[in-house]
């Protein structure tokens, strides 16, 4: 695989999980449980983890 290619994938999946974790942050705040609270913490604990995994690979 060369390594455009793999650098394309890892982007790819790198906006993909980001939105995943910040569509369960939007659902968990439309919800008024502690599933809701839940949903939001599990998409904030994503979205930081995206954001330390960019930050740390682009030093």
């Amino acid at each position: 695989m060369s390594d455009r290619l793999r650098s394309a994938l890892i982007i790819t999946l790198e906006v993909l999980v980001f939105l995943t974790f910040t569509a369960l942050t939007v659902i968990g705040q439309r919800m008024l449980s502690w599933q809701g609270l839940g949903l939001e913490c599990i998409g904030l604990a994503g979205v930081v983890g995206v954001i330390w995994f960019y930050n740390h690979t682009h030093k």
